[in-house]
């Protein structure tokens, strides 16, 4: 019984109160290492530095938990589990120490909530005098190892492996893209029928050798009636430039900004067309974008 409540204090800190028993019941599952399929979420807030420059240490610890608390409830709603904070990051997992079966739908729905509830709170902050705050969501879907690890003085349940630091390079991602949630082919292939995605191209990330196709979530359910074409649209530019027809994938991607005039990514490969025309790429390219921070 005192094993129990231990560890019942123990994962408070990462699981929601309804699945804590059931891990409870089957400690097995908290083993030193375990191979598993799993999805990986990491959220990360844009611009903290500056905005911890503007603000009290105290005033900036109870934003940030304002922030946090909900976010973390999102996570437990959809039977995640939190791994940690890294300062103003988060990070959570699916599908350990409980069997998840739809983890990567759940983890897309948890990232859409997040920017939903990030929407509310932004009224809430400009009504305060706050300041306001963006946020980006990476997903990644694979093999992950997860246990408990550390050392002999410090152990953390949480997860490692290759899966993992491209859910982290993902969430970075978005910062070249001007998006807010990306999520890699592997995660896509298991939610495409349930998700709104727009395929935003293929990325060798800082580390991998491998590239990467990348998809923008937009939303759960099916895309709207102006939505959908706009997102076909869209794909068929991204075609043309990848295969270097410029010419006409200049036409299609103005054609997208007629629809969605502050549409960053559209902007991106724009402006990429036109630096194309004054200097071609190398026989060698293959429309792959190499990212080379994290």
């Amino acid at each position: 019984d005192r094993e129990k409540l231990k560890m019942k204090s123990t994962f408070s800190r990462y699981l929601g109160e309804d699945v804590i028993e059931i891990a409870i019941e089957n400690p097995e599952r908290l083993n030193k290492g375990e191979k598993r399929d799993m999805t990986v979420l990491f959220s990360d807030i844009r611009g903290f530095t500056t905005l911890s420059e503007r603000m009290s240490p105290e005033a900036l610890a109870s934003f940030i938990n304002e922030y946090l608390s909900p976010m973390t409830a999102i996570v437990f709603e959809e039977k995640g589990t939190l791994d940690k904070y890294i300062g103003d990051a988060l990070m959570a997992f699916w599908n350990a120490p409980l069997d998840v079966a739809d983890h990567p739908l759940r983890a897309c729905r948890a990232a859409v909530k997040m920017l939903e509830k990030l929407d509310s709170l932004k009224k809430t902050w400009r009504e305060q005098g706050l300041p306001e705050l963006e946020i980006g969501v990476g997903v990644n879907t694979g093999p992950m190892v997860v246990g408990n690890m550390g050392s002999d003085v410090r152990v953390d349940y949480t997860v490692l492996g290759d899966a993992v630091n491209l859910g982290s390079r993902l969430e970075g991602t978005n910062k070249e893209y001007d998006t807010r949630i990306i999520i890699s082919e592997f995660t896509y292939q298991h939610v495409k029928n349930d998700v709104v995605c727009r395929r935003l191209g293929a990325v060798r990330v800082k580390g991998k050798r491998l590239p990467v196709a990348i998809y923008e979530l937009r939303g759960i359910g099916k895309p709207s009636a102006s939505e959908g074409p706009v997102i076909a649209l869209f794909e068929e530019a991204l075609a043309l430039f990848t295969t270097r027809k410029f010419e006409e994938a200049g036409v299609k991607f103005r054609e997208v900004l007629q629809a969605w005039p502050t549409d960053m990514s559209t902007r991106r490969y724009l402006a990429q067309i036109e630096t194309f025309k004054a200097q071609p790429p190398p026989n060698d390219w293959d429309g792959v974008a190499s990212l080379t921070t994290k």
